[in-house]
């Protein structure tokens, strides 16, 4: 915030200028105390100027919403979410179940901070039943950075939960790999499809072997691991090849050796997850994405060159690539 946005702030508050937007007869819930009491709201661009009793900041152009009746909850535009509602039960039955709350946004840094995985697995298998639906917010730092961050929150173990656990399709990529490094029985008791992304390195991390080997026999290995761990696995490279559970592989004629750059990979995962969203099955989901990420990266390549492409120029090519297929 720039010390003119806060002088603006400060002159709504102090009731010298207007708000542009003024939120009255509303409750407010303290997400520190637990508290509901009686407020109104002034904003002034994106921002919350005032909280409190006063409305001296309302000028003729103002805003004005009516939400009698109503209970504010503050948020913030980064992810962030107060947990107490789940740390403290009584916070949960006391203040929300009586506004008929039927679903809670819940952080696990606190959970998973005080008892690791187990309590996670233990609260999140305990209100899994309730009526109450839960979406959890997932995150491998907590809002302050420090030095003993892996010591707390580790998050190899959190992609290794995630990997076990999530009952939906999910793609494993970069850290998650190597997280499953010496672990990968948590691939063929997975709750769900995984469709993993590696390039030979990684993939040779998780065979425990040398890039040269994977490379020798690339179908071969990739089938062996897809069949193996029953996963969906594309194993990236010239012609990459994408192999199923069921000892099927494809061969992808899309792309160039130009997108071996940092972040492109990354493309992969991101265009392989919202096919997985759209109700593609993960077979067809990761085949398809290595598809319409090689047709990408042509597209990028005919218009900035091979060797100086990189990772925003193949998303920049996406709506060529679809239009094409759509030709």
């Amino acid at each position: 915030m720039t010390i003119a946005e806060r002088r603006r702030l400060t002159d709504v508050a102090r009731g010298a200028s207007p708000a542009d937007l003024y939120v009255r007869g509303a409750s407010l819930l303290n997400v520190y105390t637990g508290e509901i009491y009686p407020a109104a709201v002034a904003i002034k661009g994106e921002r919350i100027a005032y909280v409190g009793p006063r409305d001296d900041m309302v000028g003729p152009r103002t805003r004005v919403i009516d939400a009698a009746g109503q209970v504010l909850v503050p948020g913030y535009i980064d992810p962030h979410v107060h947990p107490a509602h789940v740390v403290t039960p009584s916070a949960l039955a006391r203040h929300l179940l009586p506004l008929g709350t039927t679903t809670v946004f819940a952080d696990t840094l606190q959970i998973w901070e005080l008892g690791g995985r187990r309590a996670f697995e233990t609260v999140a298998g305990a209100l899994a039943g309730s009526p109450l639906k839960f979406y959890w917010m997932i995150r491998v730092h907590s809002q302050t950075r420090s030095l003993d961050e892996a010591t707390r929150y580790p998050p190899r173990e959190l992609a290794r939960a995630l990997a076990l656990e999530l009952p939906l399709p999910c793609v494993l990529d970069a850290d998650a790999l190597t997280a499953l490094a010496s672990h990968l029985e948590v691939l063929r008791t997975a709750a769900g499809p995984r469709c993993l992304t590696p390039h030979p390195g990684e993939l040779a991390r998780l065979l425990g072997t040398e890039i040269a080997e994977v490379q020798r026999d690339r179908i071969g290995v990739a089938r062996a691991f897809a069949t193996t761990h029953r996963v969906h696995l594309v194993l990236k490279g010239a012609v990459s090849v994408v192999a199923a559970p069921d000892g099927s592989v494809r061969l992808n004629p899309t792309g160039i050796p130009g997108m071996a750059s940092g972040g492109t990979g990354d493309v992969l995962t991101g265009i392989t997850g919202a096919f997985l969203a759209r109700g593609l099955a993960p077979a067809d989901a990761l085949a398809s994405a290595v598809y319409v990420h090689g047709l990408a990266g042509d597209v990028a390549a005919e218009r900035v060159g091979e060797e100086s492409l990189i990772a925003r120029d193949v998303i920049a090519a996406l709506p060529e690539a679809f239009r094409r297929l759509r030709a």
